[in-house]
């Protein structure tokens, strides 16, 4: 079973789908631009040197990177249980202690 010492930083997940919507909405800007622009056949030819996928994997890896330290922020607490004691919570298992 899990916890987390602050919960409330929980709620800064909920940019993440605001931020996807954004991304997603400005691609679909661009693109229209870009049509708009000239023959997107042609447009292809002239920007051989413009990568398709980066944008993308730079964007993902950014939201992946957000997520961890909102659930970084939030410090997760796993739980410990000692032979014949009540259960203890822990941030990380390196600064558990078994004091008696």
């Amino acid at each position: 079973m899990f916890r987390f010492e602050s919960p409330i930083f929980l709620y800064l997940l909920l940019l993440v789908p605001v931020l996807v919507v954004i991304r997603l909405l400005y691609q679909r800007n661009k693109m229209r631009k870009l049509k708009r622009f000239g023959d997107p056949q042609l447009l292809n030819d002239m920007m051989q040197g413009v990568s398709k996928y980066r944008p993308a994997v730079k964007f993902w890896l950014i939201i992946a990177a957000l997520i961890i330290l909102i659930l970084m922020l939030a410090a997760l607490m796993k739980e410990y249980l000692r032979p014949g004691s009540s259960r203890i919570w822990s941030i990380s298992s390196l600064t558990t202690r078994w004091d008696s």
